[in-house]
């Protein structure tokens, strides 16, 4: 997953504003850390226009977050002689967002292919809900066994469901809810998770399709959306901030 960062370098307005004392100094901080948030409320706007967010306020959080690289604040700080604010995509385990900026492979948690749940049935009711607990891969859970049918005592895992095989000769994973995993079917080559809704033959709907790895498509642009904003935004900020402190400084004034 790639990691991307904007930094917003201000080294060359603080060698301007030395002589102007600790308030221009403060001014050119103020002025960066207001930028930042400016980019922020740009990046979640962006992400808000080109995703469905199942966890919305979870995936607001994560577009933008304005952190160091080595942790901590990533904001500028005069008492902390750091004149810059950075800016970056959240990195959390599994989260894709970061991967729609460069166009990263998405690959499997677990296996060669990727798990997709069909709109429409248990596991997405809608396309812009969440998987329900009990039909995700954790709660499709039971005992692993052996295809003879023999138990085996074994430690949960995340993806644990029983083997069977079927009268056909095909080897199946029972879950829970009456569903079972095929590696391969005539409709769906590489496989999915499927669940029984009535005592016929073809009674079953596909609950899971698996995917082959794929690239995702690069609409995030979240260093053009930062660079573009930035550029319009710092200019203007860093001379209000510069005035408000020279108003200050004669007037005891804060604009």
């Amino acid at each position: 997953m790639a990691i991307v960062t904007i930094s917003i370098d201000a080294a060359k307005p603080i060698a301007l504003l030395k002589n102007g004392g600790k308030r221009m100094a403060f001014a050119v901080v103020n002025a960066l850390n207001n930028t930042a948030k400016e980019i922020q409320r740009g990046e979640r706007a962006r992400v808000q226009s080109q995703f469905t967010l199942r966890k919305r306020d979870f995936v607001l959080r994560e577009a933008a977050v304005i952190r160091a690289a080595a942790g901590g604040s990533g904001f500028a700080s005069v008492s902390q002689r750091r004149f810059e604010a950075r800016i970056s995509v959240g990195q959390k385990p599994r989260l894709l967002l970061s991967g729609f900026e460069a166009g990263d492979l998405r690959r499997p948690v677990k296996g060669k292919n990727v798990a997709v749940p069909i709109t429409g049935g248990p596991a997405r009711p809608s396309f812009g809900s969440s998987v329900p607990k009990p039909f995700t891969f954790a709660g499709l859970s039971l005992r692993r066994v052996t295809p003879r049918g023999q138990q085996k005592r074994k430690r949960r895992t995340q993806i644990t469901l029983a083997a069977h095989i079927s009268s056909r000769g095909t080897v199946q994973w029972k879950g829970a809810h009456r569903t079972f995993l095929l590696t391969q079917t005539r409709k769906a080559p590489k496989g999915g998770v499927f669940q029984r809704v009535g005592p016929g033959r073809d009674d079953i709907r596909t609950v899971y399709s698996f995917k082959p790895p794929s690239r995702l498509d690069r609409r995030l642009r979240f260093i053009q959306t930062g660079q573009e904003i930035a550029a319009r935004f710092y200019a203007a900020e860093l001379k209000r901030q510069v005035d408000a402190a020279f108003v200050y400084a004669l007037t005891g004034v804060r604009l």
